[in-house]
């Protein structure tokens, strides 16, 4: 129940001690903006320091970038107009050229949680969803899968892209659902944190449409802990296998 999940929650907040987190850190609040949403001074002016911030943080990536949002709706060449997708092409090329070891980790929805099946008739947003995103992602030449080919690069050498399931059995048969995810997070290498409420589209990215906000936090140890600690309790995985993606901090 969704009671059960508050307190586990809570207990879960209550074992984080506070050594954990002493000492400073560096944070910066980015912001989407424009007239239409919050009510700039000057009429037609907005603000995309969300997209500035996504896009300079990929682009100075040493070896390591992990994503974990609502959606993937970005620019490698096709209609859409944010560039985050084409920043990971431009660091990917970078780091096959400096034949440098570097990974992208994304978890992304399987299916987008709209109303009505993916198949059924009515269903048409979330088709159209999907579409976009496969598109940004895998699908096509335009995509960012397409773009690395393209350059002589095996996507899967940089690449990882994994959904979320719950597995469980009602009366000994084996039931599965979708867990669905609605965070909005990027870390980069195991030193910068940037989270808050933009999805990674044009509606969240241009400044044009939806106010966003998001932290950006420097601080390692903090970043380091915090991920293993959401990877293993939430997600009820082993950490030990995850080290791979985070490099903890020593003393």
């Amino acid at each position: 129940s969704s009671g059960d999940a508050v307190k586990k929650i809570q207990k879960e907040l209550q074992s984080i001690k506070p050594e954990h987190f002493t000492g400073t850190c560096t944070c910066q609040v980015v912001r989407c903006a424009s007239d239409w949403s919050v009510g700039m001074r000057k009429r037609n002016m907005k603000e995309a320091s969300v997209t500035t911030a996504y896009c300079e943080l990929i682009l100075n990536a040493k070896y390591f970038i992990f994503i974990e949002n609502q959606f993937f709706i970005s620019n490698t060449g096709g209609r859409t107009e944010n560039k985050v997708a084409g920043s990971i092409l431009k660091r990917i090329i970078r780091a096959q050229q400096n034949k440098e070891n570097f990974k992208v980790v994304f978890f992304l929805n399987l299916i987008p949680d709209y109303p009505g099946e993916i198949y059924h008739k009515t269903a048409i947003l979330v088709r159209r969803q999907f579409l976009w995103q496969v598109r940004t992602l895998s699908q096509g030449e335009k995509s960012l899968f397409g773009q690395l080919r393209k350059n002589g690069i095996n996507p899967e050498d940089y690449i990882c892209c994994y959904g979320l399931r719950n597995h469980a059995k009602i009366e000994n048969t084996p039931i599965t659902e979708i867990i669905y995810i609605h965070g909005k997070t990027m870390i980069i290498d195991d030193d910068i944190l940037i989270i808050g409420t933009a999805n990674i589209c044009d509606r969240s990215m241009k400044g044009e449409r939806d106010a966003e906000i998001e932290v950006r936090i420097n601080k390692r140890r903090i970043i380091c802990r915090l991920l293993l600690k959401i990877i293993r309790k939430s997600l009820q995985l082993w950490a030990g296998s995850l080290l791979w993606l985070v490099k903890l901090p020593t003393g």
